[in-house]
């Protein structure tokens, strides 16, 4: 504690400098102002600017001298970075992309958190890496073997920021699944069932062996001239009458295959008119003959 020279302190004078760091003026107290405050909150500062503050002591007899200056910055903690985004998974890998947070608070920021928890929505969370970079956002790799993870598990992510104050608060919650999307299926094809001149009945094989859970499988038609496909079923059947169609015309269409992770490459496309087989042929009929040969005709 300073020496109060012998008469208690009666007030306490704070100056602080200009936004510009020039010339000192009275933030609280004075000679004639009392305040036996010993803390106060400095408003009206500009972020990131540097100011000067001092302060003196003032009893009965007179004020002290003033303090050695203080450089101060108004600065908090950054602001909360965006949620990792999921890039590309396997079953040896998952690569996120991070970004920076928006404002750094006033004060450089000096050190970027990815955590990860254990696969369960119910498992603690652990930092998975401490780094830095220059760019506005970046993709890194978690991989496998490094972080002790299992195939087919669901993981959450999460990523915060700290500068001289200390951390942002957490970004939300990524879940990426350790696995790759969904492979390429085969070509749809026309189904025995569900045709008619203005309709088609579509069937596709269902993907086997996958790492991750098919949840649903994706149906996308174009207009009857190749160029926009637009989705025209979703589900985990492997059929799918499409109705309302013009006689004779052919459309293509495209299957995909949805896991946790998104949606997988769609198929080649299947070129398939709305129409069926004939029918009410009548029997031939016969024109001529000889010993050897009939003549036929049919309508």
């Amino acid at each position: 504690m300073a020496n109060t020279g012998g008469t208690p302190i009666i007030s306490y004078q704070l100056q602080r400098t200009q936004d510009d760091g020039t010339g000192f003026f009275d933030v609280i107290g004075s000679p004639k102002n009392y305040t036996v405050a010993t803390s106060y909150i400095v408003t009206g500062l500009t972020t990131a600017k540097t100011y000067r503050f001092r302060y003196r002591a003032i009893n009965r007899v007179g004020v002290s001298g003033w303090s050695p200056v203080t450089y101060l910055q108004p600065a908090s903690v950054p602001t909360i970075p965006r949620p990792p985004e999921y890039v590309s998974s396997s079953d040896d890998d998952i690569v996120l992309q991070l970004y920076r947070s928006d404002e750094d608070g006033g004060l450089p920021i000096i050190d970027y958190e990815l955590w990860i928890d254990g696969g369960s929505l119910s498992s603690d969370y652990v930092k998975l890496n401490t780094y830095m970079y220059t760019t506005h956002f970046f993709n890194f790799r978690v991989d496998r073997v490094a972080n002790s993870l299992t195939k087919g598990l669901n993981y959450r992510f999460k990523y915060r920021s700290k500068n001289a104050i200390g951390f942002s608060e957490f970004s939300d919650t990524s879940r990426v699944a350790l696995g790759p999307l969904p492979a390429k299926p085969n070509i749809p094809k026309r189904a025995i069932l569900g045709n008619s001149p203005t309709s088609i009945g579509l069937e596709w094989d269902g993907l086997v062996g996958e790492t991750l859970e098919v949840l649903e499988y994706r149906i996308y038609m174009d207009d009857g001239n190749g160029v926009i496909f637009k989705m025209i079923y979703k589900g985990i059947d492997l059929n799918f009458d499409v109705i309302n169609l013009t006689s004779g015309i052919g459309y293509s269409f495209k299957v995909s295959a949805v896991n946790f992770n998104g949606e997988g490459e769609k198929s080649n496309p299947a070129f398939i008119k709305s129409c069926i087989v004939p029918k009410g042929v009548s029997a031939p009929v016969l024109v001529s003959s000889t010993s050897t040969t009939v003549s036929l005709r049919w309508t």
